[in-house]
């Protein structure tokens, strides 16, 4: 029997962070600032068109008006992932801040967000964005930055400048997820078992068409993305760096198309 398989790959991306809180001399900080989650963002499976929100509270502890702010440090992007992730930043309904992380990334000075009265507390949402018609370049790429939060005072000597004194910060990193080492091991009758090694321990899962059925990934179409067939359904949750899988019912003398579906915690 002839049959021939092909391999593409879905690009999977971990989001994660680290959060550290500025220690203050004072019993009451002057800008108390509380993160939702630590890590801030912790999602371990983002894909091209997928969006995550996670909100930052600040409370004004200095006895006055003061206007909050937001800037990066220590941001490494070598790949240039930055251009295709996009970040926004809210309070309620209003949009503050909303562009590439690139962009992002060049706002030295600190970015505005909204003024707060002493004792006011308010809450912003930041969320980033992979640009839907992302490809598989990306695959495996890396990008982190440090975020601190804090207030704008008037700079020294008469010159009218500002600089953002911060209270709170947080890293976020973002790293790929690898395949590699995919192959077709073994093809029996009705059957073929395809083995694949990933950089990170991940579920298992295949999505497979006939040449003559439908095969447009469609990343909006979960758990088939496109594809006519998925197995198994529901996924292997077992989470592993090596991984094979032996997809059953095979027609002879056909030639079928598939993807590697993998993910750092189950769906």
């Amino acid at each position: 029997m002839n049959k021939a398989i092909k391999t593409i790959l879905i690009i999977s991306i971990a989001v994660f962070g680290s959060l550290t809180m500025a220690n203050s001399v004072q019993a009451v900080p002057p800008l108390d600032v509380d993160f939702e989650k630590t890590p801030l963002f912790s999602e371990a499976n983002f894909l091209p068109g997928d969006t995550v929100t996670r909100w930052v509270r600040v409370t004004n502890n200095t006895g006055e008006d003061k206007e909050i702010g937001v800037k990066v440090i220590n941001d490494f992007d070598p790949n240039g992932l930055g251009d295709h992730l996009n970040i926004k930043i809210k309070e309620g309904d209003d949009t503050h801040y909303e562009n590439t992380l690139t962009q992002f990334f060049s706002e030295t000075d600190g970015i505005p967000l909204s003024t707060l009265t002493n004792e006011q507390n308010t809450q912003y949402d930041f969320s980033i964005t992979f640009f839907p018609e992302t490809g598989n370049d990306y695959q495996g790429k890396s990008l982190g930055f440090d975020l601190e939060i804090g207030y704008f005072e008037e700079e020294g000597g008469g010159e009218g400048g500002q600089t953002l004194t911060t209270f709170g910060g947080g890293g976020v990193a973002i790293l790929g997820l690898n395949i590699f080492d995919e192959k077709l091991d073994d093809v029996s009758q009705n059957s073929a078992t395809i083995t694949w090694r990933t950089n990170l321990d991940a579920t298992s899962q295949i999505i497979y068409s006939s040449e003559n059925e439908s095969h447009n990934f469609d990343h909006n179409n979960p758990p088939y993305f496109g594809y006519a067939h998925v197995y198994p359904e529901p996924e292997d949750s077992t989470l592993k760096t090596g991984h094979n899988l032996t997809i059953p019912n095979l027609e002879q003398c056909t030639t079928y198309y598939y993807r590697i579906v993998a993910r750092t915690s189950p769906g």
